[in-house]
């Protein structure tokens, strides 16, 4: 059994070293609290499950994030991580395993307009399509971990749902999605260890 690597001061520097910034977002419902590290430093400790984290650095280059509960090392996963990128970190999973990927954060909002990005983060779930309740396919066939294209929207409140893909049977219910003027969210769908959950997060 791997041993947890010693812990240093949660940081994020906002000093002029080239870096990667971003959010790390624990939705894996057959954890407790995580702690996450990467390359070997502590960043981010008891994280809760559907807790995001504060904003944390990450080094451009070869980065390799960390998962540990109770000092057990969990999952380990290496990205590569672009100088200024902004990025949305997921650790998700089921009772086989812990999955962790990464997202990208980075999104321009016209002015007084808004727009979401869906991910898929249920592993027990098929592929499913992103639609308009009672109505049309926006985003068919989404796979688990994946993330649609960006998609912009009036600031006003949308009746969505996730559909099995290809079908007309409603996986999740979204009533009532609402979108702010000049913010960007992901809209994620998460299993809660008793069924499906909507997940909106603000980028800040």
């Amino acid at each position: 059994m791997a041993t947890q690597p010693t812990a240093m001061n949660l940081f994020y520097d906002e000093g002029p070293l080239p870096r990667g910034t971003g959010r790390v977002f624990h939705c894996n419902p057959n954890l407790g609290k995580i702690d996450v590290f990467i390359n070997g430093l502590l960043i981010i400790k008891d994280l809760s499950f559907k807790q995001v984290s504060s904003l944390a650095a990450f080094p451009p280059g070869r980065c390799q994030i960390d998962v540990y509960v109770n000092r057990k090392l969990l999952v380990s996963n290496v990205f590569t991580i672009q100088e200024e990128e902004k990025i949305f970190a997921v650790i998700t999973g089921d009772e086989t395993g812990v999955d962790i990927a990464k997202f990208s954060a980075d999104h321009l909002v016209p002015p007084g307009e808004s727009a979401a990005c869906f991910l898929h983060l249920a592993s027990r779930l098929g592929k499913v399509d992103w639609s308009v309740h009672k109505g049309d396919v926006v985003f068919p066939s989404a796979a688990y971990l994946s993330a649609t294209p960006w998609l912009p929207l009036s600031p006003v409140s949308f009746h969505l749902e996730a559909r099995k893909a290809g079908t007309k049977m409603i996986l999740l219910p979204m009533p009532n999605c609402s979108f702010e003027a000049n913010e960007a969210y992901l809209i994620c769908i998460i299993h809660n260890g008793n069924q499906l959950e909507k997940l909106p997060i603000k980028l800040k």
